[in-house]
């Protein structure tokens, strides 16, 4: 965890806003192969979503857009 990020995000480096963006994007893509690759899945068995909280899942979305919202 980067300190300023937290702590004091007006004083956040170049370096600490380029990780927090690629945390992002990877986090991002981790789920888009997840979803891909049960698309692909020639066995007919199918996969599927569980969501536990609908809450952490908005934030989790909040987070990756970059976006603030008050509503689902």
């Amino acid at each position: 965890m980067y300190k300023n990020l937290v702590n004091n995000p007006p004083k956040a480096s170049s370096f600490e806003l380029n990780c927090l963006e690629m945390r992002r994007k990877k986090e991002k893509q981790l789920i888009l192969d997840q979803d891909l690759k049960e698309e692909d899945n020639q066995n007919g068995s199918e996969k599927f979503w569980f969501m536990i909280s609908g809450e952490w899942l908005f934030q989790w979305k909040c987070f990756i857009s970059n976006k603030i919202s008050n509503s689902a």
